[in-house]
């Protein structure tokens, strides 16, 4: 009977062992897999907003070799072939910012390149509301490794149609993400709530900018058009090394 009693006892401390080993290693894949599900969660949410806050957070840079855009150098700009494009879209989420409510519906369309070292940038906007006050519309553009935040100015309006013009003797080729902002006349240089955004991507033979955007279709592509053709043949020049100047009265530094 002791004997007995002892195996007994024996079997009896090695099921507690047992069970105890079990909810240890149930314990330690619980901690593990939960842990490996909340951190990419975490990072998503940190990459997801990083752009506006650290835009918002850090001071844009001052462009030295910005210059004055006037009517004839618009109308230059305007007849360019540029390497870059952009298509803009509404990033408001349907919200009211700023007193102004877009319906989620405000696009754009951004060009972008060099012209004889020259950094020029056009952009031009649909359903945009008039800003409430004293706001105004800004255009930026933005490199994000490492952080860089580049004003290309306030944008203009023309019979309702807002549009951005950008020369600098800077090159911001790299710079490929364009933001428009509505800005408060606070003197503020950080940007404030974000409008349209879009990234800017190398076009195969170069695009002219047009003040009047294209239809677009069902699938988001321009649809082709009847300046197409001409297009094509202002690309094939350009690329046998025919370039359209730049008409200044100053001296790049």
């Amino acid at each position: 009977m002791i004997q007995f009693k002892s195996e007994r006892g024996g079997s009896l401390a090695w099921m507690v062992i047992s069970i105890v080993l079990v909810a240890l290693v149930v314990l330690y894949f619980m901690l593990t897999n939960t842990s490996s599900e909340v951190a990419p969660i975490e990072e998503v949410a940190v990459e997801g907003q990083s752009t506006a806050t650290m835009m918002r957070n850090n001071d844009p840079i001052q462009d030295l070799g910005a210059m004055e855009v006037d009517e004839a150098r618009g109308a230059v700009m305007a007849e360019l072939v540029y390497s870059h494009q952009a298509q803009l879209v509404d990033v408001t989420d349907g919200n009211v910012v700023r007193g102004i409510a877009t319906g989620n519906q405000a696009t754009g369309r951004a060009v972008a390149g060099l012209s004889d070292e020259f950094y020029v940038l056009m952009a031009s906007f649909e359903y945009l509301p008039q800003p409430q006050g004293t706001d105004f519309y800004e255009g930026w553009v933005v490199r994000r490794d490492p952080l860089s935040v580049v004003s290309t100015g306030k944008l203009t309006s023309t019979d309702g149609v807002y549009t951005n013009t950008y020369l600098s003797t800077t090159d911001f080729t790299d710079h490929d993400l364009y933001v428009l902002t509505v800005e408060p006349s606070d003197g503020d240089p950080a940007p404030a709530d974000h409008v349209v955004e879009g990234m800017f991507v190398a076009v195969d033979g170069g695009v002219m900018f047009m003040n009047k955007q294209s239809e677009m279709s069902e699938e988001g592509h321009m649809m082709e058009n009847n300046e197409s053709q001409e297009e094509s043949i202002v690309s094939d020049e350009v690329s046998e090394g025919t370039e359209v100047d730049i008409v200044t009265d100053e001296t790049p530094e």
